[in-house]
């Protein structure tokens, strides 16, 4: 049995409580591109910033999740490089529990992992990473990675764009595309939604390991 990593069945979207943090942060009026996760080399980060050029004007870049104090300097000092200081805002770690709100407050989230596929962790990694299908649970069109199982999971379900997470121009265009296309992003995120609901959660993807345990124990 293949098994991804996903959510929990979410019956219901949550409120958005990103509004708050851009409002305090001055991005009130922003369209915002969301990246949840460990922040640090192999996410794709660093392409990501440097694609904020072709974004449009009124878009921000906003990160949550842990992060060291040198990789956080490094990526800062890349956005002042690039003149987009002031459309990054790092949030930091938050509660689970909260985070749900914040994703369903972005417009296009990201899940990128630099390819290399001749490393086999990458088969599995790329599939079975959480972000993705957390944000297909909260409506969100995606910009992902190409790679092994990806079409499956994206292409199939027309929840998102896949790129090479190592071409900025690429993934600055794909997330262009999707933020001047609001009935295109809207339609992705429904897709995505209703993946989840009938394919990526945690109840259906874990009921084969379940039905072998109980084989397994006679019962």
């Amino acid at each position: 049995a293949i098994v991804m990593n996903c959510p929990r069945r979410l019956a219901e979207l949550p409120a958005n409580t990103l509004a708050v943090c851009l409002k305090a942060a001055g991005l009130a009026n922003c369209r915002v591109v969301f990246f949840q996760g460990w922040l640090g080399p192999d996410r794709g980060l660093e392409s990501l910033v440097r694609s904020m050029k072709l974004w449009p004007a009124e878009s921000a870049l906003v990160l949550v999740g842990p992060a060291t104090d040198s990789y956080k300097k490094s990526l800062l000092d890349l956005a002042v490089e690039t003149g987009m200081r002031q459309r990054v805002l790092f949030i930091g770690m938050v509660p689970l529990g909260d985070l749900d709100g914040l994703i369903a407050g972005a417009d296009v989230a990201v899940a990128l992992f630099p390819s290399d596929t001749s490393d086999l962790n990458f088969r599995y990694l790329a599939g079975a990473s959480n972000k993705r299908f957390m944000y297909m649970s909260l409506a969100v069109a995606q910009v992902t990675n190409i790679g092994p199982g990806m079409s499956d999971i994206i292409e199939r379900h027309k929840c998102g764009v896949m790129v090479d997470p190592n071409a900025p121009n690429e993934v600055g265009g794909a997330v262009r595309a999707l933020l001047e296309d609001e009935p295109l992003r809207k339609e992705m995120g429904r897709n995505g939604r209703t993946a989840h609901l009938e394919e990526y959660n945690y109840e259906r993807q874990f009921a084969p390991v379940l039905g072998q345990i109980v084989r397994w124990s006679g019962r």
